[in-house]
Parts: C-alpha cells; structure tokens; sequence
C-alpha cells in the first residue's frame, strides 16, 4: 500500500512540473502591430538600400543578382506595407531619415567599421527621441524573444559600411549582412504571423514563404563564396 501511495506521489508531482513547464513554454511574448510594422519597414528599408548600394559595388555577379531582387522584392513589400499602416494611422520611418539619420556625422563612415555590420544588437545612442506609432518611446535592444529591435540609426550604420568596402570585403560583408538580417526578418514575420491583428497576421503570413526564400539562397552563396575564399587558400 505504502508503494501505492508512494508511485501515485511521485506520478502526480511529475505531472505538476510538467504541466508548469508546458505552461511556461508556451507564454511567448507577442510583438504590438505597431512594433510589428515598424520593425517591419526599418528591415525593408535596410534591405532595399543595402541592395542598393550592392548592385553598384559588389564584385560577384551572384552577389549583384541577389541585390537586384532584393530591391525589387523588398520594394514591393514596402510599398504594401505603407498602404497598410496607412490604413492603421500608424506613422512609419522616413526612408530618408533612416539612410541619412547619421549623415551630420562628418565621419561616420570611419567611425563605425569596426562594429557589428549586422547592427542588430548595437546600442544606438543617438536615436533616444525615436517614438513609435503609440507615441511612447521605441526602447533601444529590446527583444520579443529572440528577435532584434532595430533602429533607423542601425539602418544608416549598415549603410556607411558598406559604402567603405569594396571588392570581395564588401561581397563578404554584404552577404553576412543579408543572412543575419533575414534570420532576423524571419523571426519578426513568424511573430506577425501570430499576431491577433488579421491584417498584420495576412501581410506576415503572405510574405514569410520570400523571406525564407531569400534566406536559402543567400545562404548558398554564403557557402560557395566561402568555398572560393577556402580554395584560394
């Protein structure tokens, strides 16, 4: 009787912690339809920008390629993106500001080559009065998750460096660049798609399958750049 009692104990304790631990597991933290839509045109803009400036710069033909659908991929999104905020009243980012927000730096460029290229992670000083949609302040570095939160002075960082590369340091920087900004992209989208907002939930889903694609053959690049990288040596 006393093992009866004793199994039935441990039985009922085990399914407590597990119940617990499920239950944790499954509190995931959901992105706002304002985060979301910012989050969403500060990535667009990095991208067509970026791509921008790789169409004119890079020296492998694949890079180029990949840059030209980026612009013309992102472009569109973009472009739907601001019909939906529109419909929202919800302010988006200038491109402008995002590509120029460091311009009066009249150095910028040197002084941030040695920082991070994706410029996901990096704290952003001088974007402090940045607000969003909601009018509260847009926290520097938060995450839902694991997702980065970016900033238009992260968009404007990435832009002057590249702009000081050239050759295969640019096609190198440009690639690791677009493959951490669309596992970044992807973990925003995977977060809209889940959003109780039906418009934000539709643009998500409609544009994650690109996403991933993007993802997949900037990755094979990556991997044959750096077979060519390995050969030489």
């Amino acid at each position: 009787m006393k093992l009866l009692i004793n199994c039935a104990l441990i039985l009922a304790a085990t399914t407590c912690v597990c119940r617990a631990q499920t239950g944790s597991g499954n509190q995931n933290t959901s992105i706002s339809p304002e985060q979301f839509i910012h989050q969403a045109a500060l990535s667009g803009i990095k991208e067509v920008e970026t791509s921008k400036i790789a169409k004119q710069k890079a020296s492998s033909s694949k890079v180029k390629d990949f840059a030209s659908m980026m612009t013309q991929d992102h472009g569109k999104a973009n472009t739907e993106l601001m019909a939906l905020a529109k419909s929202k009243n919800i302010q988006l980012p200038k491109q402008t500001n995002a590509a120029n927000a460091n311009k009066k730096d009249g150095d910028g460029s040197q002084k941030h080559t040695d920082r991070d290229i994706s410029g996901a992670a990096r704290n952003a000083n001088g974007n402090s009065d940045q607000k969003n949609a909601t009018g509260s302040d847009m926290k520097q570095n938060t995450t839902v998750d694991s997702l980065k939160m970016i900033t238009e002075t992260d968009v404007s960082t990435a832009i002057q460096q590249l702009n000081s590369l050239t050759g295969t340091n640019f096609d190198n920087a440009y690639i690791q660049m677009m493959v951490m900004d669309h596992q970044n992209a992807i973990m925003l989208f995977e977060q809209g798609s889940k959003s109780t907002d039906p418009d934000i939930k539709t643009f998500a889903n409609k544009h994650l399958p690109t996403l991933r694609s993007h993802l997949q053959q900037i990755s094979g690049i990556s991997v044959e750049n750096q077979g060519t990288k390995d050969t030489k040596y």
